[in-house]
């Protein structure tokens, strides 16, 4: 996200981020782990949006350190989603099941 942010300039209202896996340079992969994503760096300059980056305390693809880091960066707000793993369709995750809890400004209103 943050680097196609870098990149168009069209109108964005927000975003909603994931459980962003580190993908830097230093990161190395664990015995026997798949990564199917290479990215070479990450950008870290503020997005020119608001963002909501949700993340887990025990994703097995980053750290929560590196999620508060992303976030800082970015300028996104942090949620907490708890010790929930890797947040992914896979696991489960669904973000309208779990939106009452998200921060105030983020969470959807009723149609």
């Amino acid at each position: 996200m943050a680097g196609w942010a870098a990149r168009h300039t069209g109108p964005v209202h927000s975003a909603l981020l994931v459980t962003p896996p580190y993908l830097d340079p230093a990161w190395t992969p664990a015995p026997g782990e798949v990564v199917n994503v290479v990215i070479d760096h990450v950008p870290r300059s503020p997005l020119p949006f608001r963002a909501l980056l949700v993340a887990s305390r025990n994703d097995p693809m980053t750290t929560f350190e590196q999620f508060e880091a992303y976030a800082r960066d970015w300028g996104a707000d942090l949620y907490d989603a708890g010790p929930v793993g890797h947040l992914d369709s896979t696991a489960g995750f669904d973000p309208g099941r779990r939106a009452s809890a998200w921060p105030a400004p983020w969470r959807p209103s009723a149609s």
